[in-house]
């Protein structure tokens, strides 16, 4: 019995383990022969195994093949807001060494979306060889993005982390209605956060008078922001400087704003006393 096996540790070195069995009556020998074996272009390799009375052929087709290599991954930048796509780039660039045969690109962008390419990477194909991909995410956080590269003899794993959040900083607290800056005590004062993002913020808002409005939870950063208007009554005078402030995962703003609360002047009289 004669048997080939083989296993490649270098792109163009293979290594031949030729397994035989001899026996002759209730006897056997085990021989197992070791090759290392350089080659640089496709070849076919006989292994002949005989004795006085018999032989047994083995014909093993080999080709040089290079593990996947050269790759470059980039992104425009790895922070965007929900309305701005994120440009992925693979790369294989002109010192890439080929063959490489058949080479697998699967891209998991961790928001439900995936992309796989196949491409035969042989001795002529043309360097440089790129895939891009252009994606938007609609929900603020931060991705992982995995590309694994796979050809007949080797893994690649790439991991290109980015982050989705939309900008804070132009946004702040106004009052919208009865908005002088003298209001008069047990009016009621509407305030909203203008100039706001597509997305939800934490936020708080601070009366001055110990009534605090907020919404500090994590969960409203990852929904569409639902945010509406906040109604405030002061029910006592003076001056009282509102304080707020907004987050999310990558910006925080905060600021004040002035209300001045008086009593309204009611049934004023006035007398006149005339003295002789």
């Amino acid at each position: 019995m004669c048997k080939i096996n083989t296993k490649r540790i270098h792109p163009t070195l293979l290594y031949f383990s030729i397994y035989i069995c001899i026996k002759w009556n209730t006897d056997q020998l085990f021989l197992n022969v070791i090759f290392l074996v350089f080659f640089s272009s496709v070849e076919n390799v006989t292994v002949i195994c005989f004795n006085p009375i018999s032989w047994e052929q083995r014909i093993l087709l080999v080709a040089p093949l290079y593990e996947v290599n050269g790759y470059i991954l980039t992104v425009d930048n790895t922070l965007h807001q929900t309305d701005e796509n994120f440009n992925f780039v693979l790369t294989f660039d002109t010192s890439t060494n080929l063959p490489m045969k058949n080479v697998t690109i699967k891209i998991d962008f961790k928001n439900g979306v995936n992309a796989t390419y196949l491409d035969d990477f042989h001795d002529t194909m043309v360097l440089p060889m790129q895939y891009s991909d252009s994606l938007l995410y609609s929900t603020q956080g931060s991705y992982n993005v995995t590309y694994t590269l796979t050809n007949p003899i080797s893994t690649v794993t790439l991991v290109q982390s980015v982050r989705v959040w939309d900008n804070l900083l132009n946004t702040t607290l106004s009052c919208l209605s009865t908005c002088d800056i003298v209001a008069s005590a047990e009016t009621q004062l509407t305030f909203g956060f203008i100039n706001t993002p597509r997305s939800g913020f934490k936020f708080s808002i601070d009366f001055k008078d110990g009534t605090v409005i907020s919404d500090v939870g994590d969960a409203i950063m990852f929904d569409v922001n639902k945010l509406t208007t906040f109604n405030h009554t002061y029910t006592q005078s003076g001056t009282f400087n509102v304080t707020w402030y907004v987050e999310n995962g990558e910006y925080n703003v905060s600021g004040e704003y002035t209300v001045i609360a008086q009593w309204r002047i009611v049934n004023l009289q006035v007398s006149i006393q005339m003295s002789s």
